[in-house]
């Protein structure tokens, strides 16, 4: 039996798929799907493509809730396991610790057959665990071994469950950028019954616990601490003029594309002796151990003899 493709999916594989000969790719027509208006290959008469059938078949039969389920399944996953008890929900700096990790660190993924994951990776376990910690739910961790050999092995923290995923977007969204918040938007809409997400809100500065924490989160995330200034590059503007905001200054410039194919960035240091020990010492206590070595590292090379996190 020969699964169907997408049309893009059946020419990338053109002369190179075992199952589709040069031959059969150019004898076989394309479709237009009557769901969602996109090409597609297959060998009968078809008019919607492999995603729309499978949302077809699940809204033959819904789970008593009115939530799409499996075919096989006889209830949806709400039904089934319940909904989420929020057990020690984390305070407002710790909300605002994961917004930052998140902005710097996070993706938002939508699915094509619905739903979607919130997914952050990194190369440092101590903060993927910190990151667990502070959810009031369980989240999938699992290791990844990188494809090329020079680079360094990381873990993947992963919400996926609906009602964790709501939770997680519904906390975080007033504090992320334009283009966070609007993937967000996107990625809640995927599901049934998407929740209406709060609007944008950010009344902190760095002396308040939530501003410290945010930017931790961002700088473990994006930042480079090292001698002699601390340097966080972002595609988003607008995250840095906020960070730029919390510290009260420091230089934005233009960094240089790495590829043709890459977004434009901007690159946020702090130089300044009177705006940077204030800044890295309201950040510290938020750091976990690679960070915070490197920010005793610099504050001990800009200042020589005063002991890490001594004001």
């Amino acid at each position: 039996m020969l699964y169907p493709l997408s049309y893009e999916g059946m020419v990338q594989a053109k002369g190179t798929c075992c199952a589709y000969s040069d031959s059969m790719v150019d004898s076989i027509g394309t479709r237009v799907c009557d769901g969602c208006s996109r090409r597609f290959i297959r060998t009968s008469r078809h008019r919607l493509c492999s995603a729309c059938e499978y949302r077809r078949q699940q809204a033959k039969a819904p789970c008593s809730c009115g939530s799409p389920k499996s075919l096989k399944a006889k209830q949806c996953r709400s039904c089934a396991y319940g909904s989420t008890p929020i057990v020690d929900e984390p305070d407002q700096a710790r909300l605002a610790w994961i917004a930052g990790l998140i902005e710097g660190e996070g993706t938002f993924v939508r699915r094509r057959s619905g739903g979607g994951v919130v997914r952050v990776q990194m190369t440092d376990l101590d903060v993927i665990e910190t990151l667990a910690e502070h959810l009031p739910f369980a989240p999938r961790v699992r290791p990844y071994t990188p494809k090329v050999d020079h680079h360094k092995p990381s873990w993947i923290l992963t919400v996926q469950r609906r009602d964790d995923l709501f939770w997680l977007v519904t906390k975080i969204c007033p504090l992320l950028s334009a283009r966070r918040r609007e993937a967000a938007t996107l990625l809640v809409s995927n599901f049934t019954n998407p929740p209406t997400l709060p609007s944008p809100s950010w009344p902190y500065t760095l002396s308040d616990p939530a501003g410290a924490a945010w930017a931790a989160g961002l700088v473990e995330g994006e930042g480079w601490i090292g001698p002699p200034y601390l340097e966080v590059t972002s595609t988003d503007l607008d995250v840095l003029e906020r960070l730029a905001q919390l510290a009260g200054g420091g230089s934005i410039t233009a960094a240089k594309r790495g590829k043709e194919n890459h977004r434009p960035a901007h690159r946020w240091q702090l130089y300044r002796k009177g705006l940077l020990l204030p800044f890295l010492d309201a950040i510290r206590p938020w750091m976990l151990s690679r960070r915070t070595i490197a920010v005793d590292r610099l504050v001990s090379v800009r200042v020589p003899g005063l002991e890490p996190g001594v004001p």
